[in-house]
């Protein structure tokens, strides 16, 4: 392995961070909270490095990774199933913390990751998973309301919504609060809801969960997301595509979106009508607009411009 690309590895659990630093074949375990990270971090600062990676885990990631983009250390998360495919490429099967923050690091050297920021990002992505949780429970207090016939328990399951739908809008508004203070994701946000069928929820999921949008080809964005159609022939089994992975949160939100798109946005509404007219079942067609939604706002990050209607 060469030294010339110095990857570090870091596998994240909730009280551990196992760290593996590649070109000296060291390992090292630091604890998952402020003191660990700081050591973590000053014992890194005496080593010249490329890339340090880690892998989601469910939030325990977002300390560390917050702590060393502010001490300006390059950073990146890599999607999990990425890492796994990678380890099985080289006949790794086994799976321990140490394993998997070597794999992680070999990954590291071989792709070169890009360093991402995730100071503002890592606060933002915990207000949009928080928001999406309330959601969540305000769609079960609503279901359980639909079959309660007693006036009493009516009464406080309607208060308890009424509660979710405070908290749902004040969090609405320390979200925009926290994008408008950032110049770079409020251009985001301009951008993004100057498209038919995107509103500032859908555009704050993108901007928290998608900060790849606009740096990536078109391919490359549609299967981080998992709505690239990949081949899938075995046997008898000829021109099937299907898709799979991917971000599922970012693909709820686009998929909602696009539901939106097709009525308001000529664009969206012709790739739809077309492929249903071409005799596409109403999900294929589904997500084909989803792609041409996803693709098009990834140009128009890149491009640094506003929307236009399509003249019809």
């Amino acid at each position: 392995m060469s030294d010339s690309f110095v990857s570090i590895g870091i596998d994240v659990s909730k009280k551990k961070l196992d760290v593996y630093v590649q070109h000296l074949d060291q390992y090292k375990q630091f604890n998952n909270d402020p003191y660990g990270i700081t050591k973590l971090l000053q014992h890194l600062k005496k080593l010249k490095i490329d890339i340090i990676i880690c892998e989601p885990s469910g939030g325990y990631e977002r300390l560390f990774l917050s702590t060393a983009t502010q001490a300006n250390f390059p950073v990146a998360m890599v999607n999990a199933r990425q890492i796994r495919d990678f380890a099985k490429a080289k006949g790794i099967l086994a799976k321990t913390d140490m394993i998997d923050a070597k794999v992680i690091a070999d990954y590291g050297s071989v792709f070169k990751p890009e360093p991402q920021s995730y100071t503002m990002h890592s606060d933002l992505q915990q207000y949009v998973a928080r928001r999406r949780q309330l959601v969540e429970i305000q769609s079960r207090e609503k279901r359980a309301l639909e079959h309660v016939s007693c006036d009493a328990l009516r009464q406080d399951i309607e208060q308890i919504l009424q509660l979710y739908q405070d908290k749902i809008t004040s969090i609405d508004k320390k979200i925009k609060a926290m994008i408008t203070q950032d110049e770079q994701s409020e251009q985001k946000l301009e951008i993004l809801t100057s498209c038919a069928g995107i509103g500032d929820v859908t555009a704050a999921i993108l901007i928290a969960e998608l900060p790849e949008l606009g740096t990536i080809n078109h391919q490359e964005i549609s299967a981080l997301v998992g709505i690239a159609p990949f081949n899938h022939d075995s046997g008898a089994m000829k021109g099937v595509r299907r898709i799979r992975g991917g971000r599922g949160n970012v693909r709820k939100a686009l998929y909602m979106a696009v539901i939106s798109a097709i009525r308001f946005n000529p664009d969206i509404k012709e790739t739809y009508e077309r492929l249903r007219k071409n005799g596409k079942h109403a999900k294929v067609a589904l997500v084909a607009a989803m792609r041409k939604l996803l693709i098009m706002l990834n140009a128009l990050i890149r491009d640094q411009r506003i929307w236009q209607k399509t003249k019809v």
